[in-house]
């Protein structure tokens, strides 16, 4: 119940319940306010105005509500067939000017029609009756046009008969088929047909958008239906398997030649299945070139003249053509797989070898010819130029990777380029220009530019078929801030789908007569680029907010006002227009919030939520036209009002509680400095048990030292025992040799400079120690310290028969302490080489992501599991008790572990499955 705005995509309806979605299916009425607006009013006599800037729903009447009601008359209709009916009876009157009761039974509302001060009616006879306000005259109107031939095929009631006025224009619904009544001299009326409406019953009203090319049919048990002229047509070969349609070439004058076979005025032909798919060449003289690939043995080119008769077979193995090109001297070209360039000459194709600067692997999918005589070679790897008097190639860095699809120079000598994912290009005076794609991106799988020859170019893709004005390009090339309009088509206008094909040579032809014809995944559109009517949404904008629940249409004349508080706030936005909804994109921007622009959502509402106080602006604007002047925009004002707490009251009132909180600080000042007393008290307590315990902590430290100092003994004991004993030996007389003397000294010499190292690093791990110790930090270059390190463990490698592999591959310094470093290495190599014999040592550095990796890997038996997991779990706990040993490889450990920490290092100890273990350390 109620009236409902429908702008295309959405109804909203306007009455006093609480609902405000389209739910009622019953339609009377259909019509169109100066601003476009169509309404339609579902029960009543209730008369509604929707304002052009708002809408804002208005007691009052509209005019063409009021001619319609007129023309409805539900209290005359059956008035008048009494009155007829008195004045028949009475004589006075013939029978035939009785309205048909049956009529009258089915729809009351479309059985009479008040036109030009007379009423309007069918008799039973089915003829049209016309008659003044008086029922004084009445006249029998004859009908003529086509209307009249089909009313003469037979007349009954039992069709589906009924008048439809809409504004001035009457309309009669006879049988499937709605006509126009245009009025002439003498009761002339011509019936012409202007929708078939089919079965549709109880039909209402009518109404035409011809801007649109849009009909909407409004009935009393269906709602609305909306019928849009279709602008393209598709049509098939006779082959079910014959759908997918590629490359195309011009037929005579307005047909077009398939792989698979033609297509002209009256008549459908097939091909023998035996061409590809992927390019088809029309000559200048009338002949065709196509691709025949029977198998691998029986291929080749295949020549037919204008009447497609073969003329030419020139045979290559395995032929697969991509591209066909007829220069602008008459040589012809092709790319085929697996080859450059060929040439056909003399009934035979010469093979090039690619130029230089062109990669042996550019596979060539399009070719062209541009007016300085350069080739032009696209693939799937990039866009190449070839200099025909150089034979220089060169490839597009800007476009590498990116696959192109085809190619067109225009008569202005721009190249215009075609890509599978990346939209379209332009080479302008030879610069390379991206142009702008659509909001859903289908541009981006562009297959073809194909001019029209009337100023536009059609695109079609993988989705639609969109049309620009090439002046727009143009313009966007001076001045990119302008963005041209994209038109675009799709299935509703004529397609059989949206898919269009590419990948071919050529993707789409123009023909003799100006049709421009486009394969596609579901047979081939054509079209006549003068007959298509580029229906664009050039309707305003308009706005609706829901604030806290209440509708609110707002107007420029003042900003609207938002309430504190006030957790969301909508617009509705709605902007007429009754084609592809994607040729009617409005996109927003929040003035006061951000910058951006977003575009609007397909419910058509905009959701703000917890705006802060301040001035807004909601802009709105959507591209309507080809051209420079190509937007519409609107713009709504509104204000977020600020809470008490944002206002200057709130700020006055705060800066008295201010004053009156400083003054209950002051008094409370001497309270707290009582407290304050107490608690230096309970601190100096506190103080005093930590001074305890750091006395208990030193003692626990000295008795440490004192037992670092035993260890230290106990490892030193048995190697100046092995001194005392070598160096008496040595002294002796029996010592068999003088090799064997060496030998001695030699171990002599290895076991001094081992005692030396761990009194050094001893030394060194006690002042670390010590809290006011820092490590100092140094650039390390590794191949010095590798140096270093092997002439520290190369003899008591050779006394193992161990080696020792260093490879620190690209890393050639780094940055830590060098002394603290060298020891943390020097006891791993030690360790690693006292635990095995005859093994490998590894030691390699590596770096990722600036983490510095340094691993030592042996191959000897391992660290027994119980005190790797001891190690494990002192590298995790943090710095190492005084009574924990490291008896297994030696006390190098506890320097090893507390130097790391020292140092920051993060060390790893594991066990190779192999044998052997790994030592990690990241720095």
């Amino acid at each position: 119940m109620g009236l409902t705005r429908f702008d295309g995509q959405h109804f909203r309806q306007f009455n006093t319940g609480p609902s405000n979605d389209h739910r009622s299916t019953a339609i009377a009425f259909l019509g169109k306010t100066g601003s476009k607006l169509l309404l339609a009013t579902t029960a009543g006599n209730s008369v509604y105005r929707l304002d052009a800037e708002g809408p804002i729903l208005m007691k009052g009447y509209d005019a063409s509500l009021q001619r319609w009601l007129r023309s409805v008359a539900y209290n005359r209709i059956y008035d008048l067939y009494s009155d007829c009916e008195r004045l028949v009876e009475s004589g006075s009157r013939p029978l035939w000017i009785l309205p048909e009761a049956k009529l009258m039974n089915r729809s009351a509302q479309n059985s009479i029609a008040f036109v030009r001060n007379r009423y309007l009616y069918f008799n039973s006879m089915m003829e049209l009756v016309a008659a003044d306000t008086g029922l004084v005259e009445f006249e029998k109107v004859h009908i003529t046009g086509p209307l009249a031939a089909e009313m003469n095929k037979g007349k009954s009631a039992e069709f589906a008969t009924g008048l439809i006025l809409q504004e001035n224009t009457l309309y009669v619904r006879w049988k499937e088929t709605i006509y126009r009544l245009d009025f002439r001299e003498n009761n002339l009326v011509t019936g012409t047909p202007v929708l078939n409406v089919g079965e549709i019953s109880n039909i209402t009203c009518f109404l035409e958008v011809p801007d649109s090319d849009i009909y909407l049919v409004g009935t009393l048990s269906d709602g609305l239906y909306i019928f849009q002229r279709q602008q393209f047509s598709a049509v098939l070969l006779d082959q079910p398997e014959s759908e997918v349609v590629y490359a195309l070439a011009p037929l005579g004058g307005n047909g077009f030649l398939t792989w698979k076979g033609g297509i002209q005025p009256g008549k459908v032909f097939d091909l023998p299945s035996v061409y590809t798919s992927q390019s088809i060449l029309h000559t200048k003289d009338g002949n065709y070139l196509l691709n025949r690939w029977v198998n691998k043995l029986d291929a080749g080119i295949v020549v037919l003249d204008s009447n497609l008769r073969q003329r030419t077979y020139i045979r290559e193995d395995n032929l697969r053509v991509k591209a066909f090109l007829e220069s602008n001297d008459g040589s012809r070209w092709l790319a085929a797989a697996g080859h450059y360039l060929g040439k056909l000459e003399n009934n035979r194709i010469k093979w090039l070898e690619p130029p230089e600067g062109l990669p042996a692997n550019f596979p060539v999918q399009t070719i062209i010819e541009d007016s300085a005589r350069n080739f032009w070679l696209g693939g799937e790897l990039g866009l190449a130029r070839v200099c025909r008097e150089t034979n220089q190639a060169e490839v597009l860095e800007e476009l590498k990777g990116i696959e192109i699809r085809q190619l067109y120079e225009d008569s202005r000598g721009t190249l215009w380029v075609s890509t599978y994912g990346k939209g379209l290009y332009a080479i302008c005076n030879s610069r390379l220009i991206r142009l702008p794609t659509d909001y859903n991106n289908h541009l981006a799988f562009a297959h073809a530019v194909v001019d029209d020859g009337k100023g536009y170019f059609w695109i079609p893709t993988n989705n639609g078929l969109f049309q620009v004005l090439v002046s727009d390009l143009y313009d966007y090339f001076r001045d990119p801030a302008f963005i041209p309009y994209f038109h675009e088509y799709e299935r509703t206008d004529g397609f059989l789908t949206n898919e269009f094909n590419g990948g071919c040579t050529p993707a789409g032809v123009r023909l003799k007569n100006g049709f421009i014809a486009l394969p596609s995944m579901k047979g081939i559109v054509q079209f006549n680029p003068e007959k298509i009517s580029a229906h664009c949404s050039e309707n305003p904008i308009y706005v609706e907010a829901v604030i806290g629940g209440n509708v609110v249409r707002p107007y420029n004349l003042h900003a609207l006002q938002v309430k504190p508080g006030t957790r969301r706030i909508q617009f509705i936005v709605s902007s007429p227009f009754f084609g592809n909804p994607r040729n009617n994109l409005v996109e927003y921007n929040i003035e006061g919030v951000d910058s951006n622009w977003y575009p609007l959502q397909d419910d058509g509402m905009i959701h703000l939520n917890k705006l802060p106080a301040g001035n807004y602006t909601l802009n709105l604007c959507k591209r309507v036209r080809f051209g420079r002047d190509n937007l519409i925009m609107k713009q709504v004002a509104f204000v977020v009002l600020p809470a008490f707490h944002e206002t200057l009251q709130f700020w006055l009132l705060m800066s008295v509680l201010t004053a009156l909180i400083f003054y209950g600080l002051a008094y409370m000042r001497f309270h707290y400095l009582v407290k304050q007393k107490a608690a230096l008290e309970d601190e100096i307590r506190k103080r005093t048990g930590e001074q305890d315990k750091l006395i208990n902590e030193l003692s626990k430290n000295v008795q440490f030292r004192q037992k670092l100092a035993m260890i230290l003994t106990h490892d030193l004991q048995s190697p100046m025992r092995f001194l005392a004993d070598t160096t008496e030996r040595v002294m002796r007389t029996d010592v068999p040799s003088a090799m064997d003397k060496d030998e001695l000294v030699r171990e002599v010499s290895i076991t001094s400079r081992a005692c030396y190292h761990l009194i050094e690093e001893f030394s060194t791990w006690l002042r670390t120690l010590d809290k006011d110790w820092r490590p100092q930090q140094s650039e390390i270059m590794l191949d010095e310290l590798a140096y270093e390190l092997s002439g520290f463990i190369s003899s008591q490698l050779k006394d193992k028969g161990n080696t020792l592999r260093m490879d620190h591959d690209a890393v050639t310094s780094l940055k830590t302490d060098r002394q603290l470093l060298k020891i943390i290495l020097r006891n791993i190599l030690d360790n690693a080489n006292k635990v095995m014999r005859n093994g490998t040592i590894d030691l390699h550095v590596t770096n990722f992501n600036g983490i510095t990796r340094i691993r030592v890997m042996d191959t000897g038996p391992g660290i027994r599991q119980e005190i790797l997991d001891q190690l494990n779990r002192t590298i995790d706990a943090g710095p190492a008790p005084g009574n924990v040993t490291y008896s297994v490889r030696g006390n190098g450990f506890r320097f090893i572990i507390d130097f790391c920490k020292l140092l920051n290092i993060r060390l790893t100890i594991e066990n190779n499955s192999w044998g052997g273990a790994t030592i990690n350390l990241y720095l």
